[in-house]
C-alpha cells in the first residue's frame, strides 16, 4: 500500500482540508483509506494543525478514483462568485511525483501518467517481496 499525501491551498486551508477529508471518506472505493496526516509537536510549539490528507492507494485504478473525486470537490460549487478563491490542491507521492489540481479542476495528464507507472512500478516490487 502507497500513502499519497494531499495538500490543499486556499484562503481558508484548514475549514476545506476538513471539508475535503470528509468528502473523501465517503468516498465508496477510498472508505477507510483517508486519514489526516498530524505532525508531532516541536519543542516549544503547539504542534501544527496537519500536513495534509493521506490516502493509501494500492494501484493506479485507486489514483484514477482519487484524482477524479478531487477534481469534483474543486468544482462542486461554480456558483460562487470568486472563482480565483478557488482552492487548488496537490498530490505527492512517496517519490516525489507531484499531480497539481488548479481551482479550475484542471490537470496535467502527464503527471498523472507518471504517477500511475510509479504506483503500478511499486506495487510489483511489493508483490516480489
Amino acid at each position: 500500500m502507497t500513502e499519497l499525501v494531499v495538500t490543499i491551498a486556499s484562503s481558508d486551508g484548514s475549514s476545506q482540508q476538513e471539508a475535503l477529508g470528509e468528502w473523501l471518506r465517503a468516498e465508496d472505493a477510498l472508505r477507510g483509506r483517508v486519514r489526516i496526516a498530524t505532525p508531532p509537536p516541536t519543542s516549544g510549539s503547539m504542534g501544527a494543525l496537519s500536513d495534509g490528507i493521506v490516502v493509501a492507494v494500492g494501484s493506479g485504478g485507486l489514483l484514477t478514483v482519487l484524482v477524479s473525486s478531487l477534481v469534483s470537490w474543486v468544482t462542486r460549487d461554480r456558483s460562487k462568485p470568486s472563482i480565483d478563491n478557488a482552492p487548488s490542491i496537490t498530490i505527492t507521492l512517496p517519490d516525489g511525483i507531484v499531480i497539481r489540481i488548479d481551482g479550475q479542476g484542471s490537470t496535467n495528464p502527464s503527471e498523472i501518467e507518471a504517477a500511475r507507472v510509479s504506483l503500478d512500478r511499486n506495487g510489483q516490487q511489493n508483490d516480489q517481496i
